[in-house]
């Protein structure tokens, strides 16, 4: 058992958000799946916790690695989702919550001492939008805890510091169109920043303007075929940890589009959102799967 948990790779927090992120989103056509996934979520973060009790020196040297510490933001993101799933534990949930809050800030402190006040472009990644962006989350699940301001606060720093990230991680991939196969899955992140904004701000929002959602959401639906057709790509490469990278990213997008598609009268829209919800269910589970047979025969992933 030991030598399993230390097999696990950090970026399986990764799966445990999209895991988490995908019973909300099927929770209204499922009580069983949004319950099956909370579990599954659960568990990975637990063998997560148990690597880090068991193995702190592996983490501690997986979080000098750029990748793999702004990949580790999907950690207390996925804190955030999964304490929604026990508000029956209000206080419980509500501590959980704030303490994910804080180490994903935390993150972004470290983050910023150790790779951006002094950057080296060619260690960019698209993962660099989780430590930023991510938290972002605090403002999707802010009013199960009837904590809207603090929602607001978070979404604003997100927005605004997608668009200077945006920027600078693109221009890392024009200046140096070479990179690693393993982070390749990488590039579907780039479809999750935009979709996360729209669902914090519908979320944690007052008065919801629906102009800036619907430009928002038409730039998301750009980067979601871009993401789409860089999770097909993927798909083709043998199994990498980065895999996990394709679960939350589908699952935010359909997200979004279920939340439009509430305030746009279109049948469109409607069967639209349930093909993006399918496509990102299919997606989290084959990705679940992959991790499932890479760590139970490493030698063979």
């Amino acid at each position: 058992m030991k030598d399993i948990i230390g097999r696990i790779p950090l970026p399986i927090s990764g799966v445990a958000l999209g895991l988490a992120s995908l019973g909300n989103l099927l929770n209204e056509w499922s009580a069983v799946a949004h319950h099956v996934c909370g579990i599954l979520s659960t568990t990975i973060v637990l063998l997560l916790l148990l690597k880090l009790l068991l193995f702190p020196d592996m983490i501690r040297d997986d979080l000098r690695n750029p990748i793999l510490a702004s990949v580790s933001g999907t950690f207390p993101m996925a804190l955030m989702l999964l304490s929604t799933y026990v508000t029956v534990l209000y206080e419980f949930a509500l501590a959980l919550w704030a303490f994910a809050i804080l180490l994903h800030i935390a993150l972004m402190i470290y983050f910023t001492k150790t790779f951006i006040i002094r950057p080296d472009f060619q260690k960019v990644f698209a993962s660099y939008f989780i430590v930023y962006v991510g938290i972002v989350v605090a403002a999707v699940t802010c009013p199960v805890y009837d904590l809207l301001l603090l929602g607001e606060i978070v979404f604003w720093f997100g927005f605004i510091a997608l668009i200077p990230l945006f920027a600078m991680i693109t221009y890392r991939y024009v200046r140096f169109r070479k990179f690693p196969e393993p982070t390749f899955p990488l590039l579907c992140i780039y479809c999750a920043p935009v979709s996360l904004c729209i669902a914090g701000y519908m979320r944690s929002m007052t008065q919801i303007s629906e102009p800036f959602v619907l430009s928002l959401y038409a730039v998301s639906v750009i980067l979601y075929l871009f993401g789409l057709l860089v999770a097909l790509r993927t798909l083709t490469l043998r199994f990498y940890p980065s895999y996990a990278a394709l679960t939350f990213p589908m699952v935010i997008c359909a997200t979004a589009t279920n939340m439009v598609s509430k305030i746009v009268d279109n049948g469109m829209m409607d069967t639209l959102a349930l093909i993006e919800t399918v496509i990102a269910t299919v997606i989290v589970a084959y990705v679940l799967i992959r991790y499932v047979m890479a760590i139970a025969r490493p030698t063979k992933s």
